[in-house]
């Protein structure tokens, strides 16, 4: 599996951990294979706000994620003070409901055209 992920990678086709810090995930995926990106499990960003653990792990996931040169996505962000928390932590990423829900083909390529230009820049979805 390194091998083909080291192969893909150099392509320019990169791998992310998903659902980093639950299930099967691990930090030996970091060293052992060319990762580009951890998505932080939504189990943890969802309940960050009410739960000071959470967020030190969401927290401490993104500085380690820095430290190794890697981009961080938070999963499953519902709500703009989330989404707020996340930019001051320094979160590259944010997916979830608070930019939008899940979307038929017509309309995400729709949302996408709409937004083609803050893709990557999420404080427009910041109130």
């Amino acid at each position: 599996m390194k091998k083909v992920l080291t192969q893909l990678s150099e392509l320019g086709i990169y791998a992310s951990v998903d659902d980093f810090g639950t299930g099967y995930s691990s930090l030996s995926y970091l060293s052992m294979f060319p990762i580009r990106e951890l998505k932080i499990d939504r189990t943890f960003v969802g309940d960050m706000l009410g739960n000071p653990r959470n967020h030190s792990i969401v927290r401490s996931t993104i500085l380690m994620a820095r430290e190794l040169g890697l981009v961080t996505v938070a999963e499953g962000v519902e709500d703009d003070q989330t989404l707020q928390m996340l930019k001051k932590d320094g979160c590259d990423i944010a997916q979830g409901y608070v930019i939008a829900r899940p979307l038929p083909e017509a309309e995400f390529i729709e949302f996408m055209r709409a937004h083609a230009a803050q893709v990557f820049d999420i404080s427009q979805f910041m109130k």
